[in-house]
This record gives C-alpha cells, sequence and structure tokens, in this order.
C-alpha cells in the first residue's frame, strides 16, 4: 500500500508542478477526511482494484464511467445545450466529468457508494444510518 501512495504523491507532483498552490490545497484537502482523500486519489482507487479484482466484483454492464464518481461530483447547473432557449432551466445532475471513460458502471457505483458511506459517517450518522443511505443509492441506482 505504501509503494501505492507514493505513486499517488509522485502523480500529483507531476501534474501540479507549475502550480504548487493547487498541490498544496490537494493534499490540505485530502488530509482533511477520508472522504476529501477519497476525492484526491481516484487512480489510486482504481490500482487498488486492479490489485484486487475481487473488490470490483458485480453485475455486467459497460458505459461511460465519471471516473472519480462521489457525491460532490453531483450539483445544479445550466446545461449549455439549453442556453438562450430555456435560460431558467436548472438542471441537477452529475457535473465533473474531467476523468470520464468506458469501463464497466459497477465501478462507478461502487466509487460513489464509497463516497456515500465516507460522507455518512463524517457527518455523525452512525453506521445503520450510513448502510441505509448506500442500500438507497443502490436501490435507487438499479431503477
Amino acid at each position: 500500500m505504501t509503494e501505492l501512495v507514493r505513486q499517488q504523491i509522485a502523480r500529483d507532483r507531476a501534474r501540479t508542478a507549475a502550480f504548487p498552490f493547487l498541490r498544496a490545497r490537494k493534499i490540505a484537502r485530502m488530509r482533511a477526511s477520508a472522504h476529501g482523500f477519497l476525492r484526491g486519489a481516484a487512480p489510486l482507487y482504481y490500482q487498488i482494484l486492479r490489485a484486487r479484482p475481487e473488490l470490483a466484483e458485480g453485475p455486467p454492464g459497460q458505459g461511460w464511467l465519471a471516473g472519480d464518481l462521489h457525491v460532490e461530483n453531483f450539483g445544479a447547473y445550466r446545461p449549455e445545450s439549453l442556453a438562450g432557449r430555456h435560460a431558467d432551466r436548472v438542471v441537477f445532475d452529475l457535473n465533473d466529468f474531467d476523468d470520464a471513460f468506458t469501463g464497466p458502471w459497477r465501478l462507478d457505483v461502487l466509487r460513489l457508494l464509497t463516497s456515500v458511506l465516507l460522507s455518512a459517517r463524517a457527518r455523525g450518522l452512525d453506521g445503520t444510518q450510513a448502510v441505509e443511505l448506500g442500500e438507497r443509492l443502490l436501490a435507487a441506482h438499479g431503477t
């Protein structure tokens, strides 16, 4: 695991070399909470799944993935496709696609579920309540 963390640090250092303040901000956000760490470590998440494929087992199905899906990647926005025609329309949906790729849908669902559980615990919910939220997410995703 230590090697994976070193790789994440090296990747972040390379990606933010021209903007050291971004790296400092990312590190601060990742240190703040388990959810913050999950948000900032998508490549590490996928490396762990490659090393432990049994963690990513699940139903079949492929398609476009957000790649770094978590609860904070949802929000309200005005879609550009509606600009002008329906300027008063607001959509609540996924709003972060910079790490999108095609793959098994279950990988996004697993990452989102992990995010829900970590966020629930950070907000003071007990384990039972956190699991109930996770079950609601899975039930809603299946529809």
